[in-house]
């Protein structure tokens, strides 16, 4: 990925010129490739893979749970918050990334949507501003699941911080 965005900032920077608020279909087409194509497959990928693990962990929790003994009743609470804190930071993330991705579409259908437009300006910056945040609280969010889910985080994290 640092090398496929590497170019095509690259050809970003070379190929098109100033003023960038002005249609230019080499724009379009490279910010389509480097931005919006990472973008949704990423976030595709993430959309399926958490209904893949979900389906597969419930699954598996009911062919324990069908199978039970006690030791497999104590893995299927673990297994139990596994799901659930997979779930909930993929949530996070569909939330929180579901803003930027938008962002990327609507650049490409509006080609005036840029920092440097008069009109549009303050309106990316504050597009840009909420984005940032809502990617700060996702990455937050999931220190805050892992803390509360595992109890091998919290002794660590205890251990960093309370010195013998």
């Amino acid at each position: 990925m640092i090398v496929y965005e590497t170019v095509f900032v690259v050809l970003m920077l070379t190929i098109v010129r100033p003023p960038f608020n002005k249609p230019n279909p080499t724009r379009v087409v490279l910010l389509l490739y480097s931005y919006s194509i990472p973008a949704f497959t990423c976030f595709g990928l993430v959309l399926i893979s958490t209904a893949f693990i979900i389906i597969r962990l419930r699954k598996t929790l009911e062919w324990r749970t069908s199978t039970s003994t006690h030791s497999a009743q104590t893995s299927g609470v673990k297994e139990r918050k596994a799901v659930l804190s997979v779930l909930w930071i993929c949530i996070m993330f569909i939330v929180c990334f579901t803003p930027f991705v938008v962002m990327f579409v609507t650049t490409i259908i509006n080609p005036n949507l840029t920092l440097w437009d008069p009109y549009y300006g303050w309106l990316v910056h504050t597009i840009y501003t909420y984005n940032f945040l809502f990617q700060s609280i996702s990455s937050a969010f999931n220190f805050v699941v892992y803390y509360n889910v595992s109890t091998r985080f919290r002794e660590v994290l205890k251990g960093l911080f309370v010195s013998e």
